[in-house]
């Protein structure tokens, strides 16, 4: 489970960074990404420009503020992912399942949420539908 709580936030990444090449990058910077050239803005401008781009109403902004510190804490080694190497005092996992199924529910809906205006953008009007109605389900799963 470390390694899985640990990655959650590349995927989360992945999102702000795809969100923001859909939104705001010109074809220069495409060319500079796909040549490993490139230097993405900072989280906080990816998420902001995003969310304007996109009119969600602060989605990006409000789910990066609900979790990031907890992602880098489980990816860099912080209080999160030290803390549940321990059983009390024996060295032992100790991942509630409450926090695995939350890590499942927001890598799916991170995905899911970053591939609705790719499949807007070329006329998948159907998969967006069938999509937005998977990602309503993913919402009313117990947390």
């Amino acid at each position: 489970p470390g390694s899985a709580m640990a990655l959650v936030r590349s995927v989360i990444e992945a999102v702000y960074k795809g969100a923001w090449v859909i939104a705001k990058a010109s074809e220069r910077d495409a060319e500079k990404i796909r040549q490993d050239k490139f230097d993405f803005p900072g989280t906080g401008t990816m998420v902001s420009e995003a969310d304007a781009a996109f009119q969600t109403g602060g989605f990006f902004a409000e789910a990066k503020k609900g979790n990031w510190k907890t992602l880098n804490s489980f990816t860099h080694s912080g209080g999160m992912q030290l803390g549940r190497r321990f059983t009390q005092n024996d060295l032992a996992i100790n991942y509630p399942d409450h926090e695995l199924q939350y890590a499942v529910t927001s890598t799916l809906t991170a995905i899911g949420v970053l591939a609705l205006p790719f499949l807007a953008s070329v006329g998948r009007t159907d998969d967006v539908q069938k999509l937005t109605a998977i990602l309503e389900r993913i919402s009313t799963w117990p947390q």
